[in-house]
């Protein structure tokens, strides 16, 4: 590996901690990829698999739209220091409180609180994860199907504009035929027969 990466020195690895996959922006593309194409897919083969990858790609590639980090570095790294004190506290044998302000917020307390109330707390906590997460994954679905709808719409839309720009070529070819049609000539009008002199 290090020989490729001697080869191609515009490459940079970056370890990314355990849990934190999220930081990798690719991470969001696969995630993607396996809810709208992959996850109710049914494929017969590989080549099956990839055709369906490779669809994705192209619609993808069709109405790119680029990756905007919108976390703030600052809330990220406070964050982590919370994280970091309380498991300093729990290490150390320190008991833990619970702030609930904005969000609710994790902070160290100096007094010692019993193993049984820091089992308890934390499994208070992870279930309150787990509520958000599965509140977060049913958002995320139903965005999800608003935007399989969306370029469900998109693709119907482009459908009916190429049926109105094929319709619009054929009206316009039936026009040019029209006016190239040449205009009847006017014949000359016949003379009238006179009539026989009436005979008295």
């Amino acid at each position: 590996m290090r020989k490729w990466l001697d080869r191609h020195p515009r490459f940079t690895f970056h370890f990314t901690p355990t849990s934190s996959s999220w930081l990798n922006a690719v991470e969001g593309f696969f995630a993607k990829l396996s809810k709208r194409r992959l996850k109710r897919g049914v494929f017969r083969s590989v080549r099956e698999l990839k055709a369906a990858i490779n669809r994705f790609l192209d619609q993808t590639n069709n109405d790119p739209k680029p990756f905007t980090w919108t976390a703030d570095p600052d809330k990220i790294v406070a964050a982590v220091k919370r994280g970091h004190q309380l498991l300093d506290s729990i290490h150390l044998g320190g008991g833990l409180s619970i702030v609930w302000g904005f969000g609710g917020v994790l902070t160290p307390s100096p007094s010692a609180v019993s193993a049984p109330a820091r089992e308890q707390v934390s499994s208070e906590l992870l279930e309150t994860t787990k509520g958000l997460e599965v509140t977060q994954q049913q958002a995320v679905d139903q965005l999800q199907v608003v935007q399989d709808q969306l370029v469900a719409q998109q693709t119907e839309t482009k459908k009916l504009s190429e049926q109105i720009a094929t319709l619009t070529d054929k009206l316009d070819a039936l026009q040019q035929s029209v006016a190239n049609i040449p205009a009847p000539s006017v014949a000359a009008p016949l003379p009238t027969p006179k009539a026989p002199p009436s005979k008295k």
